[in-house]
C-alpha cells in the first residue's frame, strides 16, 4: 500500500522568488509530523514486493507478492466493446474477455451456463493503447487472462472459482518480470496441471518461447521452442532468407494441452510464410514440423499458416489445425494423424456480387477450431469480403477418414462484424462466439461486443 501525505513542497514562488523562511520551516514540519505520525505505512509504501503498484481496486498480498482484489469494479461505459474479444468455457460456466480502446481497460465477465446474465468489470486500466491481442484460459476451479504492457512484459490475472456463493470471487495480478524476454502481442496460454503457461513469440529474438512455472510458489522461467534454426525443418528457408526478412517465428501461436500432458503449439513462420507445429516429448524437448508450405508453383513465395487454430479431437489423439492461407485469401483445414498431415480447402473465399459476377474475397483471419463429441469440425472465422462473422462444420468422409465435407452458416452478420471472432463449445453442443462489431457513435465507428449462440449437435 503506498501512502500518499497530499503535502509538496514548493520552494520557488511565481517570478523565481524564494518564500519567505518560516513558511518552508512549516510545510516542513508538517511533512515530518505526517511521517511520523504514520511510520508503518509509509515504510509499507516504500516496500518493492508488488512492482508496479497495483492498480485500482487491489491491495498488495506482500507475502506472495501479488495484487489481490476480492470485488472488481463494475463497467460503467454505454455499451461494452468487443476488442480481443475471447471466451472459453468450463463443465458450468462461461469466461470472457475484451479490451476497451477508448479508455484502455481490460474487461471480464463470467456467467453460469444456465440462465446466467453477463456482468462485465474492469479487470485493469491504464492498458497500452493499440492492444489487438488477449489471452483467456479456464478450468473447472481456475480462470486466468493474460495481456502485454509497453514494457515488454506479461500481466497475469487469476481467478479461483470457489462453490461457495459466500465466498467472493477473488482476483489476482501479477507482472511476470522473471525470466529473460520480450512481450509481444503474438501470445497464447493454457492451463497444464492447474499452472498456467504462456507460448508467445519474443520481441526481441523473434523466437517461439514459453513462461513456465511448476507452482504459484516457484518462479517464472523462460524456455526456447524454435528460434527457426533447425536445418531439418527449414525446407527451402535458409538461414540467409531469414537474415533478409528478419520477422523471425512464432506468429499467431495457438497451444493445446493433450490428453498425454505434453504441449503442441501450431503457428505461423513469418520469415518463410509457413504453418508449423512444435510437440513436446516425454524429455521436455520441442520437435518442431513445418506442415504447409502452400503451392509454390509459378509463384516467388507462398504465404500460408496464418492465424492457427489447434484442437484434439474428442475420441482419439488426432489433431486439427484451421488457418488461413494469405496469398489465396482461403480457409484451410488440415488434419494431422499417424503422422501424416492432410490439408484441404474449407472456405476459397470466392463470392458472388449482387449482379451475379464471381469475385476472390479473402477470409480465414481470426479461426478457432473445436471437436465436438462426434468429432466434427466447427470452425468460425471472419469473412474479409463480405465483413461478417462465419462457421464450418466438417464431417468425416471417404474410407480413409482424413479429409472432411464441410456445411457453411453465417455466425452474425449484421453490419460490419466479425473482427476478433472467436467461440467456444459447451458440453451440451452450443457454440457460443464473441466477436467485435463497429457501429456508429457520436464520433463516428466505434467497437461493440456481440454475442452469438447457436445449436450445433445433430
Amino acid at each position: 500500500m503506498t501512502l500518499s501525505t497530499g503535502l509538496q513542497l514548493n520552494t520557488r514562488r511565481r517570478g523565481g522568488q524564494l518564500p519567505p523562511l518560516g513558511v518552508v520551516r512549516f510545510l516542513a514540519m508538517c511533512m515530518l509530523v505526517c511521517l511520523s505520525s504514520c511510520a508503518s505505512k509509509c515504510s509499507q509504501g516504500q516496500t518493492t514486493a508488488c512492482d508496479p503498484e497495483c492498480p485500482a481496486s487491489f491491495e498488495c498480498d506482500e507475502e506472495a507478492r501479488i495484487c489481490v482484489s476480492d470485488a472488481l469494479p463494475l463497467f460503467t461505459g454505454d455499451r461494452v466493446p468487443g476488442r480481443a474479444a475471447r471466451i472459453v468455457s468450463s463443465s458450468a460456466r462461461l469466461d470472457a474477455v475484451v479490451f476497451a480502446p477508448v479508455t484502455r481497460q481490460v474487461l471480464v465477465s463470467s456467467k453460469d451456463l444456465v440462465g446466467g446474465v453477463w456482468r462485465w468489470r474492469v479487470l485493469s486500466e491504464d492498458v497500452k493503447s493499440g492492444v489487438t491481442h488477449l489471452s483467456l484460459a479456464s478450468s473447472r476451479d481456475l480462470t486466468v487472462v493474460v495481456w502485454s504492457d509497453q514494457r515488454g512484459l506479461y500481466h497475469l490475472a487469476t481467478q479461483r472459482v470457489s462453490t461457495d456463493p459466500q465466498q467472493p470471487l477473488a482476483w489476482s495480478t501479477e507482472t511476470i518480470e522473471s525470466g529473460s524476454y520480450t512481450a509481444s502481442d503474438d501470445f497464447d496460454v493454457v492451463l497444464r496441471a492447474g499452472e498456467p503457461m504462456i507460448v508467445f513469440r519474443d520481441g526481441e529474438s523473434k523466437s517461439l518461447m514459453m513462461l513456465s512455472r511448476t507452482s504459484s510458489e516457484d518462479g517464472w522461467r523462460t524456455s526456447v521452442i524454435d528460434d527457426g534454426s533447425d536445418v531439418n525443418v527449414l525446407k527451402g528457408c535458409d538461414a540467409t532468407v531469414r537474415e533478409q526478412r528478419g520477422q523471425g517465428v512464432g506468429k499467431h501461436p495457438d497451444g493445446v494441452v493433450l490428453r498425454s500432458g505434453l504441449m503442441a503449439v501450431a503457428y505461423y513462420d513469418q520469415d518463410c510464410g509457413d504453418l508449423r507445429l512444435a510437440r513436446q516429448q516425454s524429455d521436455g524437448a520441442w520437435q518442431v514440423r513445418v506442415l504447409d508450405q502452400g503451392d509454390r508453383e509459378g509463384m516467388s513465395r507462398h504465404l500460408t499458416g496464418q492465424w492457427p487454430s489447434l484442437a484434439q479431437m474428442q475420441g482419439s489423439d488426432e489433431l486439427g489445425i484451421a488457418y488461413m492461407d494469405r496469398t489465396l485469401g482461403r480457409l484451410m483445414f488440415g488434419h494431422l494423424g499417424n503422422e501424416l498431415f492432410v490439408r484441404q480447402v474449407v472456405d476459397d473465399g470466392t463470392r458472388l456480387t449482387g449482379s451475379g459476377q464471381r469475385v476472390q474475397g479473402s477470409v480465414g483471419a481470426f479461426t478457432t477450431l473445436s471437436f465436438d463429441s462426434n468429432d466434427r469440425a466447427l470452425i468460425s472465422y471472419f469473412d474479409g469480403y463480405d465483413i461478417d462473422a462465419r462457421f464450418a462444420v466438417g464431417s468425416r468422409s471417404g474410407e480413409d477418414d482424413t479429409s472432411f465435407e464441410w456445411e457453411h452458416r453465417a455466425l452474425f452478420a449484421e453490419g460490419a462484424t466479425g473482427l476478433f471472432v472467436h467461440h467456444t463449445l459447451t458440453a451440451s453442443g452450443v457454440l457460443v462466439g464473441v466477436m467485435e462489431s463497429l457501429v456508429d457513435g457520436e464520433q463516428g465507428k466505434v467497437s461493440e461486443l456481440h454475442v452469438v449462440e447457436q445449436e450445433v449437435v445433430q
